[in-house]
């Protein structure tokens, strides 16, 4: 089974401290725990992330090679962004750089744990609102019976459907969604931060902006620079924003000159966001006490789909409202039984 980095090894390594012949070493965090400076090659990585599981008990793994190839095509960009050689107009660098952002979003732990929580939520509304619904059984053993020209009984479907809801509950399920699902969201958010102004914050001296497991946030900004974190990639006024280095930080959503160098109290409020952003652990190359009372305050406050990454606006259907909708099913109300 192979080791794979939730964080990318050759990430890290651009906040670490290097080391001859050795991976470099980088300060890690964890709430209430005392920093510790650890191995790039250490650090970040869970046996089968990437895998699909098959259903003879296998790991299918060839995802984690073919990851490992996009991630080796986009490492020098990555290091020309943290120096002061990017050619940010290329559309080369622009297209490596928006897949490797969207990518580390989209592949954190956080995001997965999430998957994981939407997807069991989905199998419960599953197996409470569509098997057990009579109405919504007849409806689709009435459009399959006319779809394929066969006789399928509302018996019948309710036990394929109950079988579906069975397998939906497995583990192998839920990691599998997450999996399936990875590269075409990345190619999805890529593309939508290609849409984006995109511009390079520097930090100044005695500065250096940190990273997380998290690495790839979001936010608003509101009243007095202040930050209004974790918002969706498509709105308008959003920026993400991506570091690169300790020196450098990949701002998508913000307009004006390709470089700025931002002041103290600007890199202190972006590296509490990635703080409240993370999900377990935060990474530097210094070993900054600030930076250790500021993770146990606040590390890992602003959690996917509880108080960052909410949908706004319309609410989200049920599974048994999009399946019907999908289908075009038409629900024929049940006849009320006459008192006996």
């Amino acid at each position: 089974m192979i080791r794979s980095h939730t964080v990318p090894r050759f990430y890290l390594e651009q906040f670490a401290s290097p080391r001859q012949n050795k991976p470099g070493r980088v300060w890690v965090y964890g709430r209430n725990q005392e920093p510790t400076l650890r191995s790039t090659r250490a650090q970040g990585y869970e046996k089968g992330y990437f895998g699909i599981a098959k259903t003879d008990g296998t790991l299918d793994e060839s995802l984690e090679q073919k990851l490992a190839g996009f991630e080796e095509a986009c490492n020098d960009t990555l290091r020309l962004c943290g120096s002061r050689f990017i050619d940010l107009p290329s559309a080369s660098r622009r297209s490596k750089l928006a897949f490797y952002a969207a990518h580390l979003f989209c592949r954190a732990t956080q995001r997965r744990s999430y998957s994981n929580r939407l997807w069991m939520k989905m199998q419960k509304e599953f197996a409470e609102d569509v098997v057990n619904n009579d109405a919504y059984i007849k409806a689709a053993a009435r459009h399959y019976s006319d779809r394929f020209g066969i006789d399928v009984s509302p018996i019948e479907m309710k036990e394929r459907l109950a079988r579906f809801s069975d397998e939906m509950n497995t583990g192998r399920a839920v990691n599998n969604g997450f999996v399936e699902d990875l590269l075409l969201q990345t190619e999805y958010l890529a593309q939508v931060l290609l849409e984006k102004p995109w511009q390079i914050w520097r930090a100044p001296e005695g500065f250096e902006f940190i990273t997380s497991d998290n690495p790839v946030i979001s936010f608003v900004l509101v009243g007095n620079g202040q930050l209004s974190l974790g918002y969706g990639f498509r709105r308008p006024d959003v920026t993400v924003a991506f570091p690169v280095s300790p020196n450098a930080t990949l701002a998508m959503g913000s307009k004006g000159p390709e470089f700025v160098t931002l002041n103290e109290t600007q890199v202190k409020r972006l590296n509490e966001a990635m703080i409240r952003l993370c999900d377990r652990f935060v990474y530097s190359k210094m070993n900054s006490d600030a930076v250790r009372e500021l993770v146990d305050a606040h590390g890992g406050t602003a959690r996917y789909g509880e108080n960052a990454f909410l949908l706004a606006g319309a609410k989200q259907p049920s599974v048994r409202d999009f399946l019907e909708h999908q289908l075009g099913l038409v629900i024929e109300p049940e006849k009320e039984r006459s008192a006996s």
